[in-house]
């Protein structure tokens, strides 16, 4: 058995905007929106995010604030400065050393989903 990719549904109040977040901040490529803005998929180095339009604002409000999505990187001080840059009004905290062995930063996308950007210290660190 191989595992190919594993991509998280993240729902959102507009595909298109989201996926216009998630290009900006994080260098995702938009592959495809649906022209009704119902469902997008974004990739990056094999790995995808797709974005899916909710049924209606209730299902939004309840689920946007209750997910977390961690991208383990290479080079979180570039993240670092494409995710200020791109959204300075975005809620972004500082690089932090984590006792469990990652360099971290924590960002929400523009429907509160928590997105985790974390490297693998050196093991001298």
């Amino acid at each position: 058995m191989k595992l190919n990719c594993i991509a998280p549904i993240i729902p959102v109040a507009d595909v298109a905007k989201s996926a216009g977040f998630y290009r900006d901040v994080l260098g995702f490529e938009i592959d495809f929106v649906l022209e009704d803005n119902s469902y997008g998929v974004l990739r990056l180095q094999g790995q995808e995010i797709h974005l899916t339009g909710p049924a209606d604002a209730a299902a939004l409000a309840a689920t946007c604030n209750n997910i977390s999505v961690y991208f383990w990187v290479q080079g979180i001080e570039d993240y670092y400065a494409q995710a200020s840059a791109a959204n300075p009004g975005t809620k972004i905290t500082p690089i932090e050393d984590r006792p469990w062995g990652m360099r971290e930063f924590h960002i929400h996308d523009l429907d509160g989903a928590l997105l985790r950007i974390g490297e693998t210290l050196p093991h001298d660190a």
